[in-house]
């Protein structure tokens, strides 16, 4: 999983989504180049969180932590992801299964 924002920022290669020692918590980095601001950081921070909560079928998150690193230039974000228990009959994007069973 990788991105591009107008060649400025790109997930760190080859380590995407770390886990942590707390559950379902995991961090990642997206370094920067040139000079890019903290809101670009963010947004494109969080369409990569959007694709990875798809994924791994989380029901929502909550960025912990956003820290900048200036040498070599990145951002580093603390995501906890929530799994939520999905009432019977619902399928995994918690909508009403048109199956009875």
């Amino acid at each position: 999983m990788g991105c591009f924002c107008r060649n400025t920022l790109a997930l760190t290669s080859g380590r995407g989504f770390e886990p942590t020692d707390v559950p379902d918590r995991y961090r990642f980095r997206l370094r920067a180049h040139d000079r890019i601001t903290a809101p670009t950081a963010d947004w494109t921070a969080v369409k990569e969180i959007g694709e990875f909560r798809r994924i791994e079928r989380y029901a929502s998150y909550e960025i912990t932590e956003r820290r900048y690193n200036a040498t070599p230039s990145y951002y580093e974000y603390s995501v906890q992801f929530i799994r939520s228990q999905l009432p019977v009959g619902t399928n995994c994007d918690g909508a009403a299964s048109l199956i009875e069973t």
